[in-house]
């Protein structure tokens, strides 16, 4: 279909004036004016003649044609209606409706955090759903397929996927303080490290050995790079076990990627969020309780850098975390809280206030 039929060459939602005024009639000049179109058009593309509706000030033109606005509305949406019939018979573009595992990643993670930051259970719901659809159909022997659609999961895993899932699982543990969740992003990590990790430091973006040029990307675009995000997740996997050997990992990816970050800062800006956690450690809480969980709202809730919270206690099955954090016990009847600050460990505390206090969060 070609540009004059305002098909899909043409732009599914562009206009021409012509086709404007042969739909709406009477109504045409004022429809125009509203949405800002041009006889010779206002879309500066390769498309000639053709608008982008886009409205500007409703009031002005209410003046213009000595309407209310009030008026001015009931006639706009009657040409909306009209105009909405009149696109639909043209070709629509394709869409592009494929599931890709780490896209969902990271909306795992947000609704994950948004759930846990403004206590909205929907968010959460939603994205134990997204979880249980990747883990469904989006998983095989193990492993990660990078898209489905149509019924069929296919493409093995890629770095993103990976690192992607690991960072939402984490967010789902912050929400939920459910074991299994890190669990799971431990398992996804032995994955990456056996597979797709550079024994310089780094990942690779393919588990493809046989690939002619294996890449390993560090820079940061509209969306993180794996490198970045799985730095991240090293970090938190570490203060959550206080495991300094994941801690040593990320470091490791630093490290690699030194030189491009120094050559190009501002290209590697999720990556530089974690750099000082990585270079001077951070603060990690471990919280044990002689009987159900009991965490004061505001260390839950609000977003401290470089922190990570540890719940231990209740029902809980922390068999696979190392042996010295589950040698932590509780001191009395209630919790017991265990601060680290970089290398500084603090006495047990069983006021949560003191440590409210020292992090300073209200």
């Amino acid at each position: 279909m070609d540009a004059e039929s305002g098909g899909v060459e043409g732009g599914y939602y562009l206009w021409r004036a012509s086709e404007i005024q042969e739909a709406l009639g009477d109504d045409a000049d004022l429809v125009m004016r509203y949405f800002n179109v041009l006889e010779d058009g206002n879309f500066r593309g390769e498309v000639r003649g053709a608008n982008i509706l886009h409205v500007d000030s409703p009031e002005r033109v209410a003046e213009e044609f000595n309407l209310t606005l009030d008026e001015l509305n009931e006639r706009i949406e009657e040409a909306r209606r009209v105009l909405l019939e009149r696109r639909l018979e043209r070709e629509a573009p394709s869409v592009d409706d494929k599931v890709l595992t780490d896209w969902n990643g990271l909306m795992i993670g947000a609704l994950a955090r948004c759930s846990r930051v403004l206590d909205h259970d929907e968010s959460l719901r939603a994205a134990e759903g997204c979880l249980e659809f990747i883990e469904g159909r989006l998983m095989s022997d193990g492993r990660l397929l990078h898209r489905y659609r149509d019924g069929e999961a296919a493409i093995n895993g890629k770095l993103d996927d990976y690192a992607f899932l690991i960072w939402g699982l984490l967010e789902m543990y912050d929400a939920t303080l459910r074991e299994g969740y890190i669990r799971k992003a431990l398992e996804l990590t032995e994955i990456l490290r056996d597979n797709f990790r550079d024994s310089d430091g780094g990942f690779y973006l393919t588990d493809d050995p046989d690939v002619i040029v294996r890449p390993k990307e560090s820079m940061d675009g509209a969306i993180p790079s794996g490198n970045s995000v799985q730095m991240q997740n090293l970090l938190r996997l570490g203060g959550l076990l206080e495991d300094e050997g994941l801690i040593d990992e990320a470091r490791g990816i630093l490290k690699a990627f030194s030189r491009r970050v120094e050559s190009s800062p501002g290209a590697h800006t999720f990556l530089l969020s974690s750099a000082e956690w990585a270079v001077y450690g951070g603060r990690s809480l471990v919280v044990v309780c002689s009987g159900e969980p009991e965490i004061p709202a505001v260390l839950r809730k609000t977003l401290i850098p470089d922190f990570t919270l540890t719940v231990m206690g209740g029902s809980g099955d922390w068999s696979f975390a190392p042996a010295h954090l589950n040698e932590k016990v509780a001191l009395g009847d209630g919790c017991t809280y265990y601060l680290c600050d970089g290398s500084k460990c603090h006495p047990p505390a069983e006021d949560p206030e003191r440590v409210i206090e020292y992090l300073g969060v209200k």
